[in-house]
């Protein structure tokens, strides 16, 4: 489970660092949501999630902040 854990988290950041528009940056939203939901579910460490969740919204934010600059 803990492979799969780690997969799900470089697929994320993988998409996070490929958005190149708004429409993306929302879908990438909802895949987060989606992950915290699905992990919580398989009931996964909440700390592990949260320090992922933690480097997602950083990748997010620089994202958006970089459509409205």
């Amino acid at each position: 489970m803990e492979q799969v854990f780690r997969q799900h988290i470089n697929k994320i950041i993988k998409i996070l660092n490929s958005i190149e528009n708004e429409g993306q940056l929302e879908c990438a939203k909802t895949i987060i949501s989606n992950f915290v939901d699905y992990w919580k579910f398989k009931k996964a460490d909440v700390k592990e999630i949260r320090n992922n969740l933690a480097t997602f919204n950083i990748i997010y934010k620089f994202k958006r902040n970089s459509f409205y600059e």
